[in-house]
């Protein structure tokens, strides 16, 4: 069996309405932390006052990022997924490793994730989230690239699921299934 590379570049968009939800709770969650670190700061100098003042100001820096690199990936006309014949372009999130060649692709898989179970209700039916691993030969050389931040989100994602792409079936308008096909037929059998 050989490989069959695409004849024409495919485009999978995000799926912009769900990054605009999360944008939305972060941002909520950004302005909180922030009024809860100017009330902390600024309050009586307890000592509770003062744990609550870096609590928040801890959420004001780590929700602030988020807004930011959510709104970074909301506003960008890059598709989240390209295939074409050099191999895919993962732009899914903020710790996407770009550009994987076709030779560097060794696997892919479909894993769900196991999440706590909850109790069904008629309005809460619990999913199990499907995310497209892809496993390549060298994880180390796509681990070092990017800044400190990145390595470190991708270092938890091999870690996690055992490559360093590994994208969400909420993120692209997509079918993970067709999705994880058309790379299979693409990766080269050594």
């Amino acid at each position: 069996m050989t490989s069959v590379y695409p004849t024409a570049t495919l485009a999978f968009p995000l799926r912009k309405a769900r990054f605009a939800l999360v944008l939305a709770v972060a941002l909520v969650l950004f302005l909180v932390s922030s009024l809860t670190a100017a009330a902390g700061l600024a309050g009586p100098g307890s000592l509770l006052a003062w744990e609550l003042g870096i609590a928040g100001l801890v959420g004001t820096v780590i929700f602030g990022a988020a807004t930011f690199f959510i709104a970074l990936k909301l506003f960008s006309g890059r598709p989240g997924l390209v295939i074409d014949q050099e191999g895919i372009v993962d732009n899914t999130s903020y710790s996407s490793v770009g550009r994987v060649p076709w030779s560097e692709i060794a696997w892919v898989q479909i894993q769900s994730l196991r999440l706590p179970t909850y109790n069904r209700s008629l309005l809460f039916r619990p999913q199990q989230p499907r995310i497209m691993v892809i496993g390549v030969r060298d994880p180390e050389q796509f681990r070092r690239q990017g800044n400190r931040l990145q390595r470190f989100l991708r270092r938890g994602t091999v870690g996690m699921f055992g490559g360093p792409v590994a994208i969400s079936e909420s993120l692209l308008r997509a079918d993970l299934d067709d999705l994880a096909r058309r790379i299979r037929a693409g990766v080269p059998v050594s």
